[in-house]
């Protein structure tokens, strides 16, 4: 682990001492998109369509879901989407987890004496 942050630190020694504008490259290059991709692109066919939906939350989460945005560099909205898909992720995988244990748990009988 010594290496790579030792690694880690020659590389932020090299760009601050080094000027790394000159390195850079005025070259024009080629950039290309498989045909179809491209037309889905252009069409709009990709895109997602949202739909609205209201959740009242407590201020201070949203505060924090904007506290976070701002210190990623990310938009509100992207990250409170992310934000909630990631929990409806994690419900619905703990309701198919308890769908999947009472489809194992065998019956119990009681014997009859």
């Amino acid at each position: 682990m010594g290496k790579t942050k030792s690694r880690i630190e020659n590389w932020a020694d090299y760009y601050d001492r080094s000027d790394i504008l000159g390195e850079l490259l005025e070259e024009p290059f080629h950039f290309s998109l498989d045909p179809e991709l491209q037309k889905e692109i252009l069409t709009g066919s990709r895109a997602k369509k949202l739909k609205n939906i209201t959740i009242k939350m407590d201020p201070i989460q949203i505060q924090m879901i904007r506290k976070l945005a701002t210190t990623k560099s990310l938009p509100y909205q992207l990250v409170r989407r992310r934000y909630f898909s990631i929990l409806w992720l994690r419900v619905l995988r703990l309701i198919l987890r308890m769908r999947a244990a009472s489809w194992r748990r065998p019956l119990v009988r009681r014997r009859m004496n």
